[in-house]
């Protein structure tokens, strides 16, 4: 397993403005990104950066809370 960081911020959170970010830092990695996973914020799981992830065949998961 590799661990590369890139760090962005976007003027608002929302698919707007969050889905073209994420499109461009997935470029900046040196390597093929086959899974993306994401706390639970509703900001970051939505129809369109799971479409977009599914896409590019990179898996998707979530946070889920402990019970």
């Amino acid at each position: 397993m590799t661990q590369f960081e890139v760090i962005c911020s976007v003027e608002k959170i929302s698919e707007r403005y969050l889905i073209p970010v994420l499109e461009t830092i997935l470029d900046f990695f040196p390597f093929n990104v086959i899974s993306f996973h994401s706390d639970n914020g509703s900001e970051y799981i939505n129809q369109n950066v799971a479409k977009l992830l599914k896409k590019l065949f990179i898996e998707f998961t979530k946070s889920r809370p402990i019970q």
